[in-house]
């Protein structure tokens, strides 16, 4: 039942009705046909009201139709009036026509979700670098139930701490563009071409430069779309990825799953059987857990790869947060088995599938020692949000705010040998910095990485030391690892 709010008038209007249904003249009958339909058409317009069409704007959470990809935004969506808010406390209000032509990138947030706020310096940076091309707008749902004051106390602390304002707009409240493009988990990014297309939404970063630069070029993209996930709030709602109906025994490595988020459920047993599952973990994560003796206590600038397939790791390892390279696990067995023969089976699929082995071993070994030169405090940090981008060899790689320690695990992606930390002290460790490695770098030769690495203060000077190490080598044909 619709609710009204009547108001002087329409009281007014009910009181002469009654006054009219106790009349007999002809006169009072023809008043009241008069005010019965005036009183009609008063009824329509409350009812229209408080029932705005689909095309109002208001309230329209009720009454848009999510898209599918690859469809169009319709035409009232672009006479939508769009209020932006920015967090400096100003605020305008645009014509969403007014982003036609060019690619849109609608960034899901809210202020419960620090890995949304992380991300907002990588999406400042996109739309520095494509302004004439690209558009982000950051969107915080009516469904967050957030206030003014929760979100200004909320950016107080990363200006404080960090001194960090977030320079692109939001639009707060919102139920239009929720309901359009549904979602369920935040951070989320949301795609739409310049022809108007709906691309697709994927969990947060989960995208490259080059994927951003084909939409805009191509209007296409090969982003993986998986706005819904199954199993959000309760991760490990994620049923077997393979039937196991009619099979005595199941175990090996599955594609990422689209639809889940990252779950691991342990090993459990019923009815005799035996079941366990992970989904959509990075490869480094199923290296630990086949290996965890050989790789136990090492860090990754400790790490030594085999030549053949030192790229194809790397690339493994620091692309981990894109959606290609998650993978899933299943194990059933009728029978029952136990943890070290869940392990056993594992490392074995393990080998089987990425073709890998690591083994732990001494020898001699060719190693970097780092030492601070005068010129490190050129790149001690100056504050900010601690970041990271390794989007491609094309383009620089920042890293922000990041400790020593975190960038030498960083660094090996560029450097060919593991690297020694013993001359360091434990706080010269945990100084932050701010360090751009230059495009190509990989193509620059050794003596020039190390100059150019010099020149920030961070000198690797060359050293052959005795040292325990994980070995990572190739397992093609059974192939035995190198000395």
């Amino acid at each position: 039942m619709k609710n009204f709010y009547w108001g002087g008038t329409g009281l007014l209007l009910l009181q002469g009705i009654r006054h009219l249904l106790k009349s007999k003249n002809n006169r009072s009958r023809t008043l009241f046909s008069f005010v019965l339909s005036l009183s009609f058409l008063l009824f329509s317009n409350l009812a229209s009201a408080q029932e705005p069409r689909k095309d109002s704007g208001a309230d329209g959470r009720a009454k848009i139709t999510p898209l599918q990809v690859g469809d169009k935004l319709p035409d009232y969506i672009w006479q939508q009036e769009i209020d932006l808010h920015y967090f400096d406390g100003s605020s305008k209000t645009i014509s969403f026509s007014d982003l036609k032509g060019k690619v849109i990138l609608f960034d899901f947030w809210s202020t419960g979700c620090p890995s949304c706020i992380a991300g907002f310096p990588k999406m400042e940076e996109y739309q520095k670098k494509y302004s004439d091309d690209l558009v982000v707008v950051l969107v915080n749902s009516k469904r967050n139930k957030e206030t003014p004051e929760r979100i200004a106390n909320r950016f107080k602390v990363y200006k404080e701490v960090y001194g960090y304002t977030p320079v692109l707009p939001s639009i707060l409240d919102d139920t239009l563009f929720t309901s359009l493009f549904p979602h369920n988990s935040i951070p989320n990014n949301t795609f739409i071409n310049k022809d108007g297309v709906y691309l697709g939404s994927s969990m947060g970063g989960k995208f490259s430069q080059e994927q951003l630069q084909s939409i805009i070029t191509t209007g296409t993209t090969d982003i993986i779309h998986n706005g819904i996930f199954r199993n959000q709030g309760n991760r490990k709602n994620v049923p077997p990825l393979v039937d196991t109906a009619n099979i005595d025994f199941f175990h090996g490595f599955i594609e990422y799953q689209p639809h889940y988020l990252s779950a691991e459920l342990e090993l459990s047993h019923k009815n005799g059987h035996s079941f366990f599952q992970k989904v959509n973990f990075d490869f480094l994560s199923f290296c630990n857990d086949a290996f965890k003796k050989e790789i136990k206590g090492f860090s990754i600038s400790d790490f030594v790869f085999e030549d053949q397939i030192a790229n194809d790791i790397l690339q493994r390892i620091f692309l981990k947060d894109r959606n290609h390279e998650a993978f899933c696990y299943q194990l059933f067995s009728k029978d029952s088995i136990g943890e070290e023969e869940l392990l056993r089976i594992h490392r074995e699929d393990f080998l089987q599938y990425f073709k890998i082995g690591v083994k732990r071993q001494t020898s001699e070994i060719d190693t970097y020692v780092l030492e601070l030169t005068d010129a490190f405090s050129k790149i001690e940090t100056k504050g900010g949000m601690r970041r990271s981008t390794i989007d491609s060899e094309e383009t620089p790689t920042q890293f922000s705010n990041f400790s020593i320690r975190l960038l030498l695990g960083k660094l090996i992606y560029w450097l060919d040998r593991p690297i020694t930390v013993t001359g360091l002290s434990q706080e010269e460790l945990l100084t932050n910095v701010d360090v751009e490695i230059p495009a190509f770098f990989s193509n620059f030769s050794e003596k020039e990485q190390l100059l150019y690495l010099e020149s920030l203060g961070l000198k690797f000077t060359p050293q052959r030391v005795r040292k325990e190490y994980p070995l990572f080598y190739s397992a093609r044909n059974n192939q035995s690892p190198k000395k």
